[in-house]
């Protein structure tokens, strides 16, 4: 059930219709109770505001027409400088970053007031009758001219904001801020307790029983994976299940996404076909990987020629560097997973240090093959990385890397300038290594 509420709210949060039409049904109940109380509301201490006192009908509908009017006007500029600030920030920084600009709250929160304003006021608009028996419901109007005031406010917000946002280190913060959120989420793995302790003995008799083997029903990218009511079902019927499958992953129809010991049939299969979450675009909820390419991405576009922005790319391997750290501080979870009899129910794919430092590290390296400033900066960072981090099993994969990444660099750098300076960044990086003053 956490699984599913967490990908229920990435969704929402990646949608621009969710805020905007929880607001617009807030302005529709507040005119509601705005009209209801206006019997019991008396009209003599509005009477006292003469500037907002409206005492005919025709002039409550004015104001309240020209608010509306202003407002819809207003909407529709605000809904085109965000198209173009999404157009801009396309361009610098790839489509595929568009996610982070939509997952903003700030934007639908400014759409949401102008649109509910314009409702209320068209709501209220229409219970003015004029006459000996007209009907001017002074109260709502005030609530109308305040609700104004708000969207005043909020249009100067939004100015602000949508500077603030297209910038590239907000963009390279954000950023980042998911990927450390997705860190917290997948680890340490809250699928039951780890078995860390298991003899290859176990693991063959474990692993070699005949197994059946649960498909996916749909083509798509596996976003998340309901980790407890895996664990439930397995408890539940005494089964293992290996999940061969990790978030992000694109599956087929009818592929293979988890196989089950000892077979249960159909029924079993159908109920645990429902843990896995498919969709047709990969998301933040339990997609490691995903998040660490968003920052990759952003850092390799602006590697390119046309943007050379090396500055740019150092600042994404910087936060790319603080979340290796953030993992280094947390336990990986373990393979092999069991329920509070300590059974085994679930085998589970692993992490590995080496695998998650590449995913961070190796597709800008390669990019910056010929920049020595920048392989200098990811070797200056991997040693800020290690000097943090007190799992020695992520500092030799650093290290590991560092070396790597050294060799590579003296072999494709063609000036010897650039090669000392390398040198220099790697032997001042690695801990063991002599010092370059």
């Amino acid at each position: 059930m956490h699984t599913l509420l967490a990908t229920l709210r990435e969704r929402i949060r990646e949608s621009y219709w969710f805020i905007p039409s929880a607001m617009g049904l807030g302005a529709f109940l507040l005119a509601v109770v705005s009209l209801a109380l206006e019997g019991k509301v008396t009209s003599s201490w509005l009477s006292s505001f003469g500037w907002v006192y409206t005492r005919d009908a025709e002039g409550a509908r004015q104001l309240l027409s020209m608010i509306g009017g202003s407002l819809i006007t207003v909407t529709g500029v605000v809904f085109s400088v965000t198209l173009v600030a999404l157009t801009n920030a396309s361009s610098q920084f790839g489509s595929r970053v568009l996610r982070t600009f939509a997952r903003d709250t700030g934007n639908k929160v400014v759409l949401g007031a102008f649109l509910g304003t314009f409702l209320y006021c068209l709501l209220v608009m229409r219970t003015i009758t004029g006459g000996n028996n007209g009907f001017v419901p002074h109260f709502a109007v005030l609530v109308g001219i305040a609700l104004s005031m708000v969207s005043f406010g909020l249009l100067i917000y939004f100015i602000h904001h949508v500077i603030s946002i297209v910038q590239a280190d907000n963009v390279i913060t954000a950023i980042s801020h998911d990927l450390n959120a997705t860190i917290a989420r997948m680890f340490p793995s809250q699928l039951g307790s780890p078995a860390d302790n298991l003899s290859s003995s176990t693991v063959s008799s474990l692993l070699g029983q005949p197994a059946e083997v649960v498909t996916a029903p749909i083509s798509g990218y596996l976003e998340s994976i309901d980790d407890a009511a895996l664990l439930k079902c397995a408890a539940k019927g005494n089964l293992t299940i290996e999940i061969v499958c990790s978030p992000g992953e694109f599956v087929f129809c009818g592929s293979k996404v988890a196989l089950i010991r000892p077979p249960r049939g159909p029924e079993v299969r159908e109920d645990l076909q429902k843990a896995f979450s498919i969709a047709k675009e990969r998301s933040y909820v339990q997609d490691i990987g995903f998040a660490f390419q968003q920052l990759v991405l952003v850092a390799t576009r602006s590697l390119s020629p046309a943007i050379n922005d090396q500055l740019l790319a150092m600042t994404c391997i910087d936060r790319l560097c603080e979340s290796l750290a953030l993992i280094g501080e947390r336990q990986l979870p373990c393979r092999y997973r069991m329920d509070e009899d300590g059974n085994v129910r679930i085998v589970a794919p692993s992490f590995r240090y080496t695998e998650i430092v590449r995913m961070a590290l190796a597709l800008i390296s390669e990019v910056a093959s010929d920049s020595a400033a920048v392989i200098s900066h990811i070797l200056y960072s991997i040693g800020r990385t290690i000097s943090v981090v007190d799992v020695p099993e992520l500092q030799s994969a650093l290290v590991s890397y560092a070396g790597e990444l050294h060799l590579r660099a003296l072999q494709s750098l063609t000036t010897e300038v650039d090669r000392r300076t390398v040198e220099g960044a790697y032997r001042n990086a690695i801990p063991s290594l002599p010092k370059v003053a």
